[in-house]
C-alpha cells in the first residue's frame, strides 16, 4: 500500500532492507554488495564532525553512528548498510 501512495520512496521500491520485497536488493543476497557498513560509518562520522563544528546537536545522528560502529566491530563492515535491520532484529 505504501509504495503505491504518498509513502512511496526509493527504499520501498528499489532497495528494501527486508528480504523478498525487491528482487535486486542486497537483502536478497544476505546483504552482500551495495553500500558497505564501513562506508556508512565513515559518512556518519563526517556528518557528526560537521555538526560538532557548527555547534549543532544531533543526538539521533550520534546514536546512528554508535550503532553502525558496533555493527562494524561485530564483523559486518563489508555488508550492505541495510543489514542494520539484522542487528536491530537481534542478529549478530
Amino acid at each position: 500500500i505504501a509504495s503505491k501512495s504518498s509513502g512511496q520512496c526509493w527504499s520501498l521500491t528499489s532497495y528494501s532492507p527486508w528480504p523478498g520485497l525487491v528482487e535486486t536488493a542486497p537483502s536478497n543476497r544476505d546483504y552482500a554488495g551495495g553500500f558497505a557498513v564501513a562506508m556508512m560509518l565513515k559518512d556518519l562520522k563526517l556528518a557528526q564532525a560537521a555538526a560538532a563544528a557548527s555547534g549543532a546537536s544531533t543526538p539521533l545522528g550520534a546514536q546512528a553512528e554508535a550503532l553502525y560502529a558496533l555493527w562494524d566491530r561485530l564483523g559486518n563492515s563489508g555488508k550492505d548498510f541495510s543489514s542494520m535491520l539484522q542487528f536491530l532484529r537481534g542478529g549478530t
